[in-house]
């Protein structure tokens, strides 16, 4: 046989052997092609979504800030800050214009460098016995990414624990103030206003302060917008009582207290809208026993001179914790000479307050002063404030004590947004 003849079983083999080598090594590259597209592509989808959850981790700090500003809106759920919002006046916060809180309870967004985030829920549940701690605040914030040519959005849910953080009553809490540079007042002040450009607070200084035997100022001065408790109503069982003028002596014999202890007295006013008119020489004593307590509701103005002093019936010590005089709608002044002595809780929210100057120099008021105004420059009073009395004494609840305060989440919730979408 002649061997330069190719065998027939090996014609054409060579040719196909490349092609199909050739189309193997296209089909290999264009799925590793695809490969690193897939894996491209779900990177990119990964950094978009951490993007995205960073945004709203950061919205919630943003809003945890906002609510350590706002407490009042800790306890309450999302659904009523409408209606709640009508109560906080114009301004919330750090005094400014728009509020933050009208913007949140909205759902509006809010602008981050690398994106936006918004509320999506907020809801407050009390749980009284928790050792302290007295509710759960539960939180839902969307974060997105604003970057082209396309956006990720995420929702985080945490769960805030919320707690009290014990505080004093404020010695002195008004809207206004205009010290009299002498005035000394031991304990904390607010004013509800906006602090000034360096911090301070306008009407007041440092010198203010009474200093304690440490030589450190017994309290602070601040300024907070933070919206106080408003007028007190009177109980439908009360005691009625004629404008208190001269001395004068209570519990009376014939008085009696309800199932608690507290006797209450609505204050009539005489024709000159005055509700209590001590002069220099008159007296309201209140004496009472160990579980007994005086409210006072003014109908009408207020004017001391003279001397108001609660005292313990038996060891006769001072006790201005058990009066409390409550201002009502119609209370809206509120004068206080430099010859007076008082031992009471005082809170009259519509009353503008005047300090005057006297011959005859009492003790000054032991207790609170809670006013509208409060004005002992323009008369020259250097009459003396200490705080004395708590919380519980004026039955303020919790969440208006400024106290409350909102823990860093103790868990946390995160979806992604975008691939829900996409699925």
């Amino acid at each position: 046989m002649n061997s330069k003849y190719p065998r027939p079983n090996d014609q054409g083999f060579t040719l196909p052997t490349a092609l199909g080598m050739g189309f193997i090594l296209m089909l290999v590259t264009a799925a590793m092609l695809e490969g690193a597209r897939s894996e491209q592509i779900s990177a990119t989808s990964r950094a978009r979504s951490e993007l995205s959850m960073a945004v709203a981790e950061a919205g919630i700090t943003r809003f945890q800030s906002f609510l350590d500003r706002q407490r009042l809106l800790v306890t309450r759920n999302l659904s009523n800050w409408q209606s709640d919002l009508t109560n906080l006046e114009s301004t919330v916060g750090h005094c400014v214009q728009k509020t933050t809180a009208q913007t949140y309870s909205q759902g509006d967004w809010l602008d981050l460098p690398t994106g936006k985030y918004r509320l999506r829920n907020y809801s407050y549940q009390p749980q009284p016995d928790s050792n302290g701690q007295i509710g759960i605040s539960k939180l839902q914030i969307e974060g997105q990414t604003t970057s082209k040519p396309s956006q990720a959005s995420s929702l985080i849910a945490v769960e805030m624990p919320v707690s009290l953080i014990p505080t004093t009553l404020p010695a002195l809490w008004t809207t206004e103030l205009n010290l009299h540079r002498e005035q000394k007042i031991t304990g904390n002040v607010r004013v509800r206003t906006c602090p000034t450009a360096n911090g301070q607070v306008a009407g007041i200084s440092a010198e203010n302060m009474a200093v304690g035997s440490n030589g450190q100022a017994s309290g602070s001065i601040t300024a907070s917008i933070f919206p106080w408790p408003q007028a007190r109503p009177i109980p439908d069982r009360n005691i009625d009582l004629p404008m208190i003028q001269g001395n004068l002596t209570l519990p009376r014999p014939e008085d009696w207290p309800d199932e608690k202890g507290v006797y209450h007295y609505a204050v009539q006013s005489n024709s000159n809208n005055q509700s209590i008119d001590l002069s220099t020489d008159q007296k309201l004593t209140i004496k009472l026993k160990d579980n007994e307590v005086v409210n006072l509701y003014t109908k009408g103005n207020i004017s001391i001179a003279g001397e108001i002093l609660a005292i313990d019936e038996v060891t006769k010590t001072p006790q201005p914790q058990k009066l409390r005089i409550y201002g009502g709608a119609d209370t809206t002044e509120f004068l206080l000479f430099d010859s007076a002595t008082v031992t009471a809780l005082i809170h009259a929210p519509l009353a503008n307050g005047k300090g005057y100057s006297a011959t005859k120099m009492g003790t000054g008021l032991t207790g609170i002063l809670w006013l509208k105004s409060w004005n002992s420059s323009n008369h020259n009073s250097r009459l003396s404030i200490e705080q004395a009395g708590s919380w519980a004494d004026l039955a303020i609840p919790p969440e208006e004590q400024l106290g409350v305060r909102i823990h860093p989440p103790s868990s946390w919730q995160r979806r992604d947004l975008s691939k829900l979408s996409s699925d």
